[in-house]
């Protein structure tokens, strides 16, 4: 280990999303290992995982909500600004190359990704560029791991419990670090099921995911990634601060609407009253969205109600030569988003909305008051989408 230089950890990954587990271990092998610094590098384009739930854009800014006000910890986006798979020995020639002068660098894994090193790209070769702290779960046989180093790196000769050297080489250390049961994936099934994620990712990574809809659906991110592409990786989040993302189907702000700003609010939300939507909440976001100017907030008694109230608002809508711009969520009537452009409708389901608080996310806008009509509309339109249809609404469907 050469000395005088910064000792720097390297902890990659999808991050699909960053969770506590990730945060923990990556604490407790920075103090184990003395090490000065830990660097989060997210994969762009993860060569063992054909499907990603969320693009790199939104993975790189969870890792780096996830570690704010962490001095030691940094997220870099190095991975996003190479073509083609993100490999780990491609970006370790590339560290060295700009900070081998000055840094030590120790590379954090796994010990099931240890297991199936042999399948990296020119693995042989990684230990050249930094050591290796493999991530031992508490009460785990070592000896499959020692196997396999000895198969793989006849060199190395243990020169201390759970350390090994060989010459020309940097060092390979087995680090014993506590088991969170915790994975993206399970975090990512919670969302798809409308299922609770607080507490085991940071609040700020919470935040994000509701706000941005991620896992949510099965949405493909085309938009986002185009915008990656053209942009080298660089985050374009942060000029977006807060707001939907993604738009499908978009159409410039106002584009064949004859109502726009307020006066479109008044519409959507007499329709979102007529359709029998409850507690309606209208926020207006203009100082904290670039993406829309208001939200209207409600929810349905059941999953049916959900849908037909998105069915039968598009249609009132475009009868008045109003036209969404893209709808969100309908199949399941969990929590369905209506982009209007100037407007953005939030539908839940009744017991999803207070799972989320969206208004509690969005705490900071302001909130405005509408006088509701007494009496239902008796237009021709309503008369011709039956509310009736909605009088099932105390038979709440099972989740």
């Amino acid at each position: 280990m050469a000395k005088g230089k910064i000792l720097t950890g390297i902890l990659g990954g999808t991050f699909d999303p960053i969770h506590i587990g990730h945060l923990r271990v990556a604490e407790e092998v920075r103090e184990s290992q003395r090490l000065s610094e830990i660097w989060f590098i997210p994969a762009a384009t993860p060569p063992h995982k054909q499907n990603v739930g969320a693009s790199f854009l939104h993975r790189y800014e969870m890792v780096r909500r996830a570690i704010e006000g962490c001095e030691y910890f940094s997220a870099l986006d190095i991975e996003s600004k190479r073509d083609g798979p993100s490999y780990t020995i491609d970006t370790l020639k590339e560290l060295d190359k700009f900070y081998g002068d000055t840094r030590e660098f120790f590379f954090i894994l796994g010990s099931d990704a240890f297991l199936g090193f042999d399948t990296w790209k020119s693995y042989l070769d990684i230990p050249k560029y930094a050591n290796l702290v493999i991530m031992v779960r508490d009460a785990e046989d070592n000896a499959v791991l020692k196997e396999f180093l000895y198969k793989t790196w006849p060199s190395y000769k243990e020169v201390g419990r759970d350390h090994f050297k060989a010459k020309d080489v940097k060092d390979i250390v087995f680090q014993q670090v506590t088991h969170l049961q915790i994975s993206s994936t399970d975090i990512r099934k919670k969302c798809k099921d409308s299922k609770s994620i607080r507490f085991l990712v940071p609040e700020t990574v919470r935040e994000y995911i509701v706000v941005h809809r991620l896992y949510f659906d099965q949405i493909n991110d085309n938009g986002l990634e185009q915008k990656q592409q053209s942009m080298e990786g660089k985050l374009a989040l942060e000029n977006m601060e807060k707001g939907i993302l993604v738009e499908h189907n978009p159409v410039k702000k106002s584009e064949k609407q004859q109502l726009k700003g307020i006066e479109l609010v008044e519409e959507l939300v007499k329709r979102v009253w007529e359709n029998k939507g409850e507690n309606i909440v209208v926020l207006d976001v203009r100082k904290l969205s670039s993406i829309t100017d208001y939200f209207i907030i409600t929810h349905g008694r059941s999953t049916r109600h959900v849908q037909g109230m998105v069915d039968k608002i598009q249609r009132q809508m475009r009868k008045i030569g109003v036209k969404c711009s893209g709808i969100e969520g309908e199949q399941e009537g969990k929590w369905c988003l209506m982009d209007y452009n100037d407007v953005v409708i939030h539908i839940f389901y009744e017991p999803i909305r207070y799972v989320y608080d969206l208004e509690g996310l969005w705490s900071q806008a302001d909130q405005i008051e509408f006088d509701l009509p007494k009496e239902v509309s008796s237009d021709k339109e309503l008369d011709e989408y039956d509310l009736d249809d909605f009088d099932d609404f105390d038979e709440l469907e099972e989740e």
